[in-house]
């Protein structure tokens, strides 16, 4: 499944499901094929509405992002109020205008930290505001079990439930040493570090630095070498951000990259430099796809290896305004098609205007006859005849 309504969530069914374990649970289910343009284009509508409340954006997904609130505070907060309260205001009036102009609903997740922010989104659904501030996540937080911590997959979980951590909390106690035996040392402290709480707060704006251009998303579940279409959509998906991007820039770029993060916790990148620099989405996305299955396809890449990906990243460097781009056999075609084209428009109006003027000559040339033969005025312009 690559998302569940909330109905089919109450009867069990979660993303990560198979589609046939599904149907076992839920006859009845409804499946719908995903219109990944429509996400695309509804994705784009809703980052737009939220610049409008903190230009410090970071989308994480095509569905979610992170907002750095502190600049709103002028526009939301009142003398002597603390910043639970207004940031509760601020989320509210999020939810409003989304529900309004958008026509769905979002939840608001509010933390001094992006890991306990998105985790606080994911509470009790639809279109609900839920804080998780580090004070409550003892409450809130440590009882749920660990397959809820940001960040572990299903295999991760299971090995966690192995080594008897059922909970976030229980999670939380383990030895950061025993985790990182069995997890890694990155994968080990990030476990450690985010069942308790822990994560950075810094907002990494979307927009352009000076050197590259790029977008990831954590997808809804773990792509493996069977996973093509997924993955195809994905890269698509990240391709026509970074474009559009680029399109805005009036910038081309020279390297595309793509970035993967396997369920071991580990950042993988592979980067294809080009002989003439591109800022279309197609180029991109299919020099972006080429990197991502020689990474991970192929006898030495990480599927082979047992590994499965759960985060895409599509980037752009090498970035010029496009003043030496080479010109390339099929930009050769098209502009001598185009020029051709317009040889043949040039010629057909100097045609029409000749067989035009040909006419009225000979049209002319008949009333001056008739006149001459039957009286002045026996045949004028703009009439058939006059008696």
């Amino acid at each position: 499944m690559t998302a569940k309504s909330l109905p089919a969530r109450k009867m069990g069914i979660h993303t990560a499901m198979p589609v046939a374990e599904a149907l076992r649970i839920c006859p009845n289910l409804v499946i719908q094929p995903p219109d990944f343009e429509l996400y695309s284009r509804e994705s784009a509508r809703l980052m737009e509405l939220l610049r409008t409340f903190s230009p410090v954006q970071e989308q994480l997904s095509i569905d979610e992002c992170y907002l750095d609130m502190t600049e709103a505070a002028g526009r939301f907060a009142r003398p002597g109020e603390s910043s639970r309260t207004w940031s509760l205001r601020a989320a509210d009036a999020i939810r409003q205008a989304v529900r309004e102009n958008l026509k769905f609903t979002v939840n608001v997740g509010i933390s001094t930290n992006r890991l306990l922010a998105k985790m606080a989104s994911d509470f009790a659904k639809p279109d609900k505001t839920h804080t998780l501030f580090p004070e409550e996540v003892p409450e809130k937080m440590w009882p749920l079990p660990v397959e809820s911590l940001y960040g572990a997959g299903p295999s991760t979980a299971r090995q966690l439930r192995r080594l008897g951590a059922a909970t976030i909390g229980q999670a939380a106690a383990m030895d950061p040493e025993v985790l990182k035996a069995d997890f890694g040392v990155k994968g080990g402290l990030y476990i450690h570090e985010s069942a308790n709480g822990r994560g950075s707060d810094v907002v990494q704006s979307d927009e352009r630095d000076a050197l590259s251009m790029s977008a990831e998303t954590t997808v809804p579940s773990d792509l493996g070498p069977a996973d093509e279409e997924q993955a195809e959509r994905v890269i698509r998906y990240l391709a026509v951000r970074v474009a559009g991007r680029l399109k805005r820039e009036g910038m081309y770029a020279g390297t595309i990259s793509v970035t993967v993060k396997t369920d071991d916790f580990r950042r993988h990148s592979r980067s294809i430099s080009l002989s003439d620099p591109v800022c279309d989405e197609d180029a991109i996305s299919r020099t972006a796809l080429t990197g991502y299955w020689e990474m991970c396809g192929g006898d030495d890449g990480y599927f082979h290896a047992g590994r499965k990906v759960r985060l895409v990243g599509v980037g752009a460097s090498r970035l010029s305004d496009g003043s030496f781009r080479q010109m390339s056999l099929d930009d050769l075609a098209s502009q001598i098609a185009g020029d051709e084209m317009r040889r043949r428009q040039e010629l057909e109006r100097k045609e029409k205007n000749r067989a035009k003027k040909e006419r009225q000559e000979r049209l002319e040339k008949m009333r001056r006859e008739i006149n001459e033969r039957f009286g002045d005025g026996t045949l004028v312009r703009g009439a058939n005849s006059k008696s």
